[in-house]
C-alpha cells in the first residue's frame, strides 16, 4: 500500500478551497458579519482587526493536530509574509490597509484527520475614541463610566513613572508604524510630537493634555484597544472585531502583580476549550460558549457558533462596556433557578444561570430521562430542585441570601451583598506554590491535596479542612464525622438501596461510587426507583457533599429512603440525627 505524503496531501486540500466563502457578507445579509470568520483559526490578540506595523501570530486552536500548512492572501502593494508557512503558529505584519486571508491545512501526526481553514483579518489604522463616539454616542456614554475609559487620567503619574511596561496597556497602541502608512497609535503620536514618556515630567493629566494633545488623545482603555482599529470598519460595519475570546483581556490582566487574572482563568474548568458536542447543541453551547451565553442571559436571538468557537470567557461574565454592575458583571442579582423564585446571587448571578439543572418539574424528569442533568449546583444553593417527599426542607447557612462575609468579619473588604458562589470560589488565591491555582479566576476551591480555605476562616476559625464536624451523625452509623464523610455515608446507604430495589437491571453507576447514576429506559424500573436515582444524582452533580446547603442535601437523601424501601431511614438507621 502506497500511502501519500502528507505535505502532497495538505498541498492538494489547500488548492481545493475556495476563496468564495470567505467573503465578507454583504449589508443588509441576514446573516451574523462573523460566521465567514473561522472560529478554527485565530490570533495571540484575539483579533481580526489588526494595526498595521505589529507582527500578529496565527494558530489553529483544535487539539490533536500536529502538521500545518499556511498561505497568506495580501492586499495591492502589501508585502506581508508569513515568518514559516508549516509551524503551529507563524506571525506576519500588516503593513497597508485591506484585507489578510490566512488559510491553513492541518494534519494529525499520521495524517489520518485533515482539517482546513481560513479566516479574513482587517489591517487598519486606529481613528481614536472620538471617532467611535460620532455613530456609537450611547454605547460610548456608558463606557464613559467604566474605569477602563478613565484609567490613564487617575494614575498618569504612575504611569509615567512605573515606564514602557505601564503603557503597554493603558494607552492605545504604545508602538508606531515603522512605515507609512501611519498607524494612529499613541506610539505615533507620541513620536510626531517629540513625547519621551520616560523622560517627561508630569504633573497633571490637564498639563499633558496641553503639552501633548496628539498623545493625550490616545490615553486610557480605548474602543480600538479591544476591537482594533477602526479605519475599515466605516466602509463595511463588519470589519470590526467583536472579541470574545481571552487574548483580548488576558493581554493586559495577566503578570501584573496581584492580577494574575488570565493564568489563573487558565487554570480553571471554564478555561478548557469547548468540547466540539456542546458547540454543536445549542442546549449546551448557551454555557459552554460565550457568544451563546450572552444571547441567553440579554434576551436577543441565539447566533450560530461554530466549532473552536471561544468557551467561558471574560466577555462572558464581564460587561466591558458597562459599569452599571460591580465589576462590570454581565448580569447582577436575581435568578430564576429551577422554575422557583428569583434566588439573589449578587456578583454570581452569572455562576447561577449555568451551574443549575434548569429542570423545572423534578419528578416528572426523572420518568422521562435516563441520564441526569448537566449541573445542580444552583439548585442546591437555592433549596429547590430535588423531588421532595414529606414534611417541610431547609437551608442552611452558606444557602441564604443572609450568607455575606462583611456582617461578620467587620473587614470593609469583604463582601457584604448576597454573592453566594463568589465569596467562597473566588476568595483570594493562597500564596506559595499553588498561588494562581486555587480561588479568585480559578474558581477552584482544591488542587490536588490542597484545599483553598481562605473564605472559610473568617468564620471557622482554624479550619483545616472542609470536612467540617458539626457534631451530627447523619448517615446513622454511630459515629460523628465530618459533614462530606456524612453526606458520602448517607450518599451510599441510599445507593445499596437503589441497586437493592433494582431487580430488573435498570441502573449503572459508570463511574462508581458516589458518581451519578444512569437508569436504562429499555429496562422495567419503577416511578419509586427512579426518583430515588434522581436525587442520588441531585447531590452527586452538585459535588460539595454537603457544603453548599447541609441541611437540604441530608434531607434529600434521608428522606428519599422510605418512597424507595418502605422503611423510614430512621428506623432503618436508628442512630442518625434527623433532619
Amino acid at each position: 500500500m502506497t500511502r501519500t505524503p502528507i505535505l502532497l496531501l495538505l498541498l492538494a486540500l489547500a488548492a481545493a478551497c475556495s476563496s468564495d466563502s470567505l467573503d465578507y457578507p454583504q449589508i443588509g445579509d441576514p446573516t451574523p458579519w462573523d460566521l465567514a470568520r473561522d472560529d478554527r483559526i485565530t490570533t495571540n490578540t484575539g483579533l481580526d482587526t489588526l494595526p498595521l506595523g505589529d507582527p500578529v501570530a496565527v494558530a489553529f486552536t483544535l487539539d490533536g493536530f500536529a502538521q500545518f500548512l499556511w498561505e497568506l492572501d495580501v492586499p495591492a502593494g502589501s508585502l506581508a509574509q508569513l515568518s514559516d508557512a508549516t509551524a503551529a503558529s507563524p506571525n506576519f505584519t500588516p503593513d497597508v490597509p485591506g484585507d489578510y486571508t490566512v488559510t491553513v491545512t492541518a494534519a494529525d501526526v499520521l495524517g489520518t484527520n485533515v482539517q482546513s481553514a481560513s479566516r479574513r483579518f482587517a489591517g487598519g489604522t486606529y481613528l481614536g475614541e472620538s471617532a467611535c463616539a460620532q455613530c456609537h454616542a450611547g454605547r460610548a456614554s456608558l463606557v464613559d463610566e467604566t474605569e477602563h475609559a478613565s484609567v490613564f487620567e487617575r494614575n498618569g503619574a504612575a504611569f509615567f513613572a512605573g515606564g514602557a511596561g505601564c503603557f503597554s496597556c493603558h494607552v492605545l497602541d504604545p508602538v508606531p508604524s515603522p512605515a507609512p502608512p501611519p498607524s494612529g497609535s499613541f506610539g505615533e503620536a507620541a513620536a510626531a510630537e517629540g513625547l519621551d514618556p520616560l523622560a517627561y515630567a508630569y504633573t497633571t493629566f490637564a498639563q499633558f493634555e496641553d503639552d501633548f494633545p496628539g498623545s493625550a488623545a490616545r490615553v486610557d482603555v480605548q474602543c480600538e484597544n479591544c476591537h482594533g482599529p477602526g479605519s475599515q470598519h466605516g466602509s463595511d460595519p463588519r470589519r470590526i472585531s467583536v472579541p470574545m475570546r481571552a487574548e483580548v483581556c488576558g493581554s493586559c490582566h495577566t503578570g501584573v502583580v496581584g492580577e494574575n487574572i488570565r493564568v489563573q482563568w487558565q487554570d480553571s474548568a471554564h478555561g478548557r476549550t469547548p468540547p466540539a458536542a456542546a458547540v454543536a447543541d445549542p442546549s449546551c453551547r448557551r454555557c459552554h460558549t460565550a457568544r451563546s451565553f450572552i444571547d441567553t442571559v440579554t434576551g436577543v436571538a441565539p447566533k450560530d457558533v461554530t466549532a473552536g468557537a471561544p468557551g467561558a470567557t471574560c466577555a462572558a461574565c464581564h460587561d466591558p462596556h458597562s459599569a452599571r454592575n460591580p465589576k462590570q458583571m454581565r448580569i447582577f442579582g436575581a435568578v430564576t433557578v429551577g422554575g422557583g423564585d428569583a434566588y439573589d446571587g449578587g456578583r454570581a448571578a452569572a455562576c447561577l444561570v449555568c451551574h443549575q439543572s434548569g429542570v423545572q418539574d423534578p419528578a416528572a424528569y426523572a420518568q422521562a430521562n435516563s441520564a441526569p442533568p448537566c449541573a445542580t449546583q444552583s439548585d442546591m444553593i437555592a433549596t429547590r430542585g430535588g423531588i421532595e417527599f414529606s414534611g417541610s426542607y431547609g437551608n442552611s447557612f452558606h444557602a441564604r441570601t443572609s450568607f455575606r462575609l462583611q456582617p461578620f468579619t467587620g473587614d470593609p473588604d469583604d463582601s457584604d451583598t448576597s454573592d453566594s458562589c463568589v465569596i467562597c470560589h473566588m476568595a483570594d488565591s493562597p500564596a506559595g506554590p499553588l498561588e494562581d491555582e486555587l480561588g479568585e479566576h480559578s474558581v477552584r476551591m482544591r488542587s490536588g491535596a490542597e484545599s483553598n480555605l481562605q473564605a472559610c476562616t473568617p468564620c471557622h476559625a482554624g479550619l483545616a479542612t472542609f470536612d467540617r464536624v458539626i457534631g451530627d451523625d447523619f448517615d446513622g452509623d454511630g459515629r460523628i464525622d465530618g459533614v462530606q464523610t456524612e453526606v458520602r455515608r448517607l450518599m451510599a446507604n441510599l445507593a445499596s438501596a437503589i441497586f437493592a430495589a433494582d431487580t430488573g437491571g435498570a441502573v449503572t453507576q459508570p463511574d462508581g461510587p458516589g458518581t451519578p447514576m444512569l437508569v436504562n429506559a429499555a429496562l422495567a424500573s419503577t416511578a419509586a426507583l427512579r426518583e430515588a436515582v434522581y436525587n442520588y444524582n441531585f447531590v452527586a452533580i452538585d459535588g460539595s457533599f454537603g457544603i453548599h446547603n447541609t441541611t437540604y442535601a441530608v434531607q434529600i437523601l434521608q428522606r428519599t429512603y422510605e418512597p424507595l424501601t418502605g422503611i423510614p431511614y430512621g428506623t432503618a438507621f436508628p442512630d442518625a440525627d434527623l433532619r
